[in-house]
């Protein structure tokens, strides 16, 4: 028994998308329950790009600040900023990863991480905070990766 065409609905809705869901007059940032992220990782080619692609590419209209990138574009961009950051602050010293955190929040406030994979304990070092400052500015990132990682 088939529905009425002005009844149908989409066999298949990405289900994260719902999280975003909003009217096109609602203000353009993450609802209260958003969730603050998600991880996907498995064997290659087990589909991890494909979804966080239909994440991204079904998320509502009116999420403007998003942003796809493969995880080292990622990390040569934020050692780009951090570099700029210091210069900036001088001799004074100060934290960079902060205003670099900000930046980015400011920019993209849904994060798509691809191929997220860190071998550099310096890069290890700079992600926790930054990922966390990410956090506290309500960021939400979506990572894939090869490797399980785990939290200690």
């Amino acid at each position: 028994m088939a529905l009425r065409p002005d009844v149908q609905r989409p066999l298949f809705r990405f289900q994260l998308s719902r999280f975003f869901s909003r009217e096109p007059e609602a203000p353009t940032s993450p609802p209260a329950n958003a969730p603050k992220g998600i991880y996907l990782y498995g064997d290659v080619g087990t589909g991890k790009t494909m979804l966080m692609d239909l994440f991204y590419q079904t998320l509502p209209p009116s999420i403007k600040r998003k942003r796809r990138v493969h995880f080292h574009a990622f990390m040569v961009d934020v050692h780009k900023r951090l570099h700029a950051a210091k210069i900036a602050m001088g001799y004074q010293g100060g934290d960079p990863i902060v205003p670099v955190a900000r930046d980015l929040a400011r920019e993209a406030y849904v994060l798509c991480f691809d191929e997220f994979q860190v071998t550099d304990i310096a890069d290890a070092m700079i992600l926790r905070r930054l990922l966390e400052s990410l956090l506290n500015y309500g960021v939400v990132c979506v990572m894939t990766s090869k490797f399980v990682m785990t939290f200690a």
